[in-house]
């Protein structure tokens, strides 16, 4: 996943495997995140340099690089 968050608006993209696909919709409120890529919706917490949460396709969790 890579993110530009301004203010609680997000935008990027997500990448599995080969292909990346642009997110739409997503939001940050607090802890709660948000977003669409593709026809896939996630949702989820961020907790210090990490998010973890539930999609259509199942678990996710992604970590900041470098951390």
């Amino acid at each position: 996943i890579t993110l530009k968050q301004t203010y609680q608006t997000l935008s990027g993209s997500i990448r599995t495997g080969a292909t990346t696909t642009p997110i739409t919709g997503a939001k940050l409120n607090g802890e709660h995140i948000s977003f669409t890529a593709g026809r896939v919706k996630y949702s989820g917490r961020v907790r210090g340099n990490s998010m973890d949460g539930e999609s259509s396709n199942g678990k996710w969790t992604a970590t900041r690089a470098g951390s």
